[in-house]
């Protein structure tokens, strides 16, 4: 499925390229999506969320289904406010010890 970006609005040739690149990644029209991202991931965004939310959602229309967690409360949510190189230290401190944890972005 070829986007049209003069059907996406302003930032229609940035979210035509992130369809395409969601296409290449198995999205299809119908598909259903559980979505839970950081934008950080992707790098800077012009239009930021709304511009991958929009590309999402014509990555998968007509027809296609967007789940995504909203408001969660997460207790560990802190150790992402800290640079990815004191992660692991951060976790470590936290709970006594360096097994697993949320130490990583994957």
């Amino acid at each position: 499925m070829h986007v049209d970006p003069s059907a996406l609005g302003g930032q229609g040739p940035l979210i035509a390229a992130l369809v395409d690149d969601l296409q290449r990644l198995g999205v299809t029209p119908g598909s259903l999506l559980m979505v839970h991202a950081a934008l950080r991931r992707l790098g800077p965004v012009d239009g930021g969320a709304a511009s991958v939310l929009d590309a999402i959602e014509a990555a998968a229309a007509p027809g296609g289904t967007l789940v995504m967690n909203l408001g969660a409360n997460d207790d560990w949510d802190w150790v992402n406010d800290r640079p990815e190189p004191e992660r692991a230290a951060s976790w470590c401190t936290a709970v006594g010890s360096c097994g697993s944890g949320p130490t990583s972005t994957p």
